[in-house]
């Protein structure tokens, strides 16, 4: 935070964003990433904004997108267990908050974790998916359309 006199010039610092998250699909909107996967209504769309070396994710979608589940994902250290040497970071913690009557945790931990496991950093995660009336195989769509779009993002 800087004082009220102090004046930067060209103090524009940008994260550089996991290259595996700027692929031909994706397209910005804004200054963050955007990509999405299905046919509407049951699309998925996912939307990256960096935070410093951490990741701000939203995952919306169906006919209403809205906030129902927040997931926060920290990465944990692990280590060889005979020799102690230090191995790749993976998914440690994961929190989840949930609106009352929300299923939306289910993405929102999914992308989290996934996307930790990745990259090693904090991820926060805002899932809101909705089709009014949705059917079991409707729901099941949906939830097949954020793995391969996660699948997309990670791979």
């Amino acid at each position: 935070m800087k004082a009220k006199g102090d004046k930067t010039k060209g103090d524009k610092t940008k994260r550089d964003v996991p290259s595996a998250l700027l692929s031909p699909t994706l397209r910005t909107e804004g200054t963050s990433p955007f990509v999405s996967f299905g046919e509407a209504p049951y699309d998925i769309h996912f939307q990256l904004q960096p935070v410093g070396d951490d990741i701000l994710a939203t995952v919306t979608g169906g006919t209403r997108p809205h906030v129902g589940a927040v997931a926060l994902a920290e990465p944990a250290e692990a280590s060889h267990p005979v020799t102690g040497e230090p191995l790749k970071r993976t998914s440690g913690k994961v929190s989840i908050l949930t609106a009352e009557g929300h299923k939306d945790a289910v993405i929102a931990e999914m992308f989290a974790k996934k996307l930790c496991e990745k990259y090693g950093v904090n991820v926060c995660v805002s899932a809101g998916v909705h089709v009014d009336d949705a059917s079991r195989e409707e729901i099941d769509l949906l939830v097949e359309n954020a793995k391969t779009l996660l699948e997309m993002l990670i791979s």
